[in-house]
């Protein structure tokens, strides 16, 4: 039996808040503004709620230092959502990365590189719970 004690996961949704992702015409499909507290992602699942069709959809995490900008961009993980051996309903997940750490004030990015014909997923982050102090991290800007 695992454990999972210290994690958390966040659902990803689009500009326009909803949860289900299509997974045709290969672009940024969500983002995530990190604030106040760091993220450590340490997973990233796909719970399919249209089936892939033709060609399985590829999906990149990636973290980026200035939001709205790739400069600096580095992949945390990449997912596949495969044609066969997944149906509504079924949970495709990603683990065994190193978990990373994405500081206050930087961007997560969801970003389908391979589309497929016809699916859509719901995705969840899995996270390690990770405080810090504001004193580390030179965009933490403290209110008057």
């Amino acid at each position: 039996m695992s454990y999972t004690e210290g994690k958390d996961f966040l659902r990803v949704r689009t500009a326009a808040g909803a949860d289900i992702i299509p997974t045709q015409t290969p672009a940024i499909k969500a983002s995530i503004y990190v604030g106040p507290e760091p993220l450590t992602i340490s997973g990233i699942a796909a719970i399919i709620t249209t089936a892939m069709t033709v060609t399985a959809a590829v999906l990149t995490l990636t973290h980026r230092p200035t939001p709205g900008s790739s400069s600096g961009e580095v992949t945390i993980a990449t997912i596949t959502l495969p044609v066969t051996g997944s149906a509504i309903g079924d949970c495709v997940y990603k683990r065994g990365f190193s978990p990373y750490k994405v500081p206050a004030g930087a961007e997560v990015t969801l970003t389908l590189g391979t589309a497929s014909t016809a699916g859509a997923a719901a995705f969840n982050l899995e996270l390690i719970f990770s405080s810090d102090a504001p004193g580390n991290n030179a965009k933490m800007k403290a209110s008057a």
